[in-house]
């Protein structure tokens, strides 16, 4: 299964950039991804451990991801293993006319997902990528300065 999804944000690519990585401002803006921990500080680097929650059910779904690749200013890739299911985030930072464009693909395989689809909603994860993006947007555009 594929989850993918992009926004346009009329920001500048470092500010975008600096808003999604800076993970000790992600409680004020992302509402997606709860009770973010990470071993490293402040901003995401390889080798980095993410733990965060997140609830594509009623319950919350608490996962360790990995962050695999940093290409700042361009590209992060996370993965997270849950329940036999991999889950491989990529979001890919581009210019575009209109600012930058904010391209988030999420990959999910594993044997549970390929016998029972695991319960999960292609729905109800587009609806809380789509949700991340619009935070994402609405953070970056609207606060100025650096942190």
């Amino acid at each position: 299964m594929i989850i993918r999804a992009s926004v346009v944000i009329n920001a500048d690519i470092d500010k975008v950039w600096e808003t999604f990585t800076d993970l000790t401002s992600w409680v004020r803006w992302n509402t997606v991804l709860e009770n973010v921990l990470v071993d490293m500080p402040k901003e995401l680097a390889v080798g980095a451990k993410l733990n965060f929650c997140l609830r594509p059910f009623t319950v919350p779904v608490c996962l360790e991801a990995e962050v695999e690749e940093v290409l700042p200013g361009k590209r992060i890739v996370w993965a997270a293993r849950k329940f036999g299911v991999l889950a491989r985030h990529e979001f890919l930072f581009e210019y575009s006319a209109d600012g930058v464009k904010v391209t988030s693909t999420e990959k999910f395989t594993g044997f549970r997902l390929a016998v029972a689809g695991f319960g999960l909603s292609k729905g109800r994860l587009r609806g809380l990528t789509a949700t991340l993006l619009a935070e994402l947007k609405n953070a970056s555009e609207n606060t100025t300065g650096s942190r």
